[in-house]
C-alpha cells in the first residue's frame, strides 16, 4: 500500500491583495509513485522473510522436539539394561554373602560384591534423575502442564536405507531466507534509485478578495469565492549523496549474494558429513548384530553358571557383568546416534 506524505492545509489572513483584509485556503498533497512502486515491492519481499523465518523457527523446533525424544528412548533402554544388571549383581551379591558365611569365600569378595551393587544402585539413582530431566524438558518445549509417562517402546533404527537428495536443500528455510535477503537488497537498491526521480504535488486553493469589482460591476465581499488548482514538481538538484546510497546499496547485494552462496555450501557440506557418518555408524550397529551382542550374551551365561558352580570367583564374574553391560550399552548408544543422524539429515532435507 501506499504511505503517502502529510497532507499540508494552510491557511492566510491580511492585507494580500489590497488594503483591505482577505482570506486565503489551500490544501496540497505530495507523492511520488516511483518510490511507492519501489517500496510496495521491498515490503512485500520483507513479508515473505518473515514467513521463511517462520517456517524456519517452527522446523528448528520440530528438530529440537524430535532429538530430546530420542534422547529419552535411548535413556529409557539403558535403564532395561541396567535394571537387568541390578537383578543379577543383587542375585550374585547373595551368593557371595552365603559363600562367606560358609567360608567358602573370602571377605574380600563378599564386600567387593556388596560395594559393587551399591555402586550400581547409585548409578541408577542418577539413571532415574537423567530421565525425570529429560521428561520436564520436553514438557516445556511442548507447553505441557501435567506430566506424561512413556509407553513401552523399544529403540529402533529409523530407517536402514536413506535416500539424501541434496536438491532438496534448495528447500531449506535457512537457504531462502539467505536468498531472500538478496531480494530486499535489490529491492532497497531500486528504493535509493526512486530517491533520484522527481515527486509530483497537487493542491486546490479558495480565497477572498474584498471590495474587487468583477467584469460584471458585482463588488465582492470577505466571503472567500475565488478558487483554482496548483501542481508542482521537485526535482533533486544535488544528488551526490544519493548515488553514494545507491552505490552502497549494490554493494550490499554483492554481500547477500556472497552469504547466501556460503550458506547453500555450508548446508551441502553439513549433509555430506551427515551422510559419510550415518555409513559409518550403520557398519558399528551391524558389527554389534552380527556378533558382539551374541557374544556379549554368551559369556554372561558361562560366567554366571561358572560362579554358580564355584569355578570362578567374584571378580571374574563381576568383570563379565561390566564386559555384557558395556557391549550392551555402546550397542544402543549406537542406535541412539543413528537416528539422531537420520533426524539431522531429515531436517536438511524435510
Amino acid at each position: 500500500s501506499w504511505q503517502l506524505p502529510k497532507t499540508d492545509i494552510n491557511a492566510s489572513f491580511g492585507q494580500m491583495n489590497s488594503t483591505f483584509v482577505d482570506q486565503y485556503y489551500s490544501i496540497s498533497q505530495s507523492f511520488s509513485p516511483f518510490k511507492y512502486a519501489s517500496q510496495r515491492k521491498l515490503n512485500d519481499a520483507g513479508i515473505i522473510k518473515s514467513e521463511y523465518l517462520l517456517a524456519l523457527n517452527s522446523k528448528q523446533l520440530e528438530f529440537e522436539i524430535r532429538a530430546q525424544w530420542n534422547e529419552l528412548l535411548l535413556l529409557n533402554e539403558q535403564l532395561k539394561l541396567m535394571l537387568v544388571q541390578d537383578t543379577l549383581f543383587a542375585k550374585f551379591a547373595k551368593i557371595a554373602e552365603y559363600r562367606y558365611a560358609a567360608g567358602e569365600s573370602s571377605f574380600i569378595e563378599k564386600s567387593t560384591a556388596e560395594i559393587r551393587q551399591l555402586e550400581f544402585e547409585q548409578e541408577l539413582s542418577m539413571l532415574y534423575t537423567r530421565i525425570s530431566n529429560q521428561k520436564k524438558s520436553l514438557q516445556l518445549m511442548l507447553n505441557m502442564k501435567n506430566e506424561f509417562s512413556v509407553e513401552e517402546q523399544d529403540l529402533l533404527i529409523k530407517s536402514r536405507t536413506l535416500d539424501a537428495d541434496t536438491s532438496l536443500i534448495n528447500e531449506h528455510p535457512n537457504l531462502k531466507i539467505a536468498l531472500q535477503e538478496v531480494a530486499l537488497a535489490e529491492q532497497s537498491k531500486q528504493v535509493e534509485k526512486a530517491m533520484l526521480m522527481p515527486d509530483f504535488r497537487v493542491g486546490y486553493f479558495n480565497q477572498s478578495m474584498d471590495q474587487h469589482i468583477g467584469s460584471d460591476g458585482f463588488v465582492y465581499n470577505k466571503t472567500p469565492k475565488f478558487q483554482g488548482v496548483t501542481v508542482g514538481l521537485s526535482v533533486p538538484l544535488f544528488f551526490g549523496a544519493q548515488k553514494a546510497s545507491v552505490k552502497m546499496a549494490e554493494t550490499q547485494i554483492e554481500i547477500e549474494e556472497l552469504n547466501a552462496a556460503y550458506t547453500k555450501h555450508e548446508l551441502q557440506t553439513d549433509l555430506e558429513r551427515l551422510t559419510a557418518e550415518l555409513v559409518t555408524v550403520k557398519e558399528q550397529i551391524e558389527f554389534y548384530e552380527t556378533g558382539a551382542i551374541a557374544n556379549a550374551n554368551l559369556i554372561i551365561e558361562k560366567a554366571s553358571l561358572a560362579y554358580e558352580n564355584g569355578n570362578i570367583d567374584y571378580i571374574e564374574f563381576g568383570q563379565a557383568l561390566r564386559t555384557n553391560l558395556s557391549v550392551q550399552m555402546n550397542y544402543i548408544n549406537k542406535i541412539a546416534t543413528y537416528n539422531q543422524l537420520v533426524l539431522s539429515v531429515n531436517y536438511l532435507i524435510k
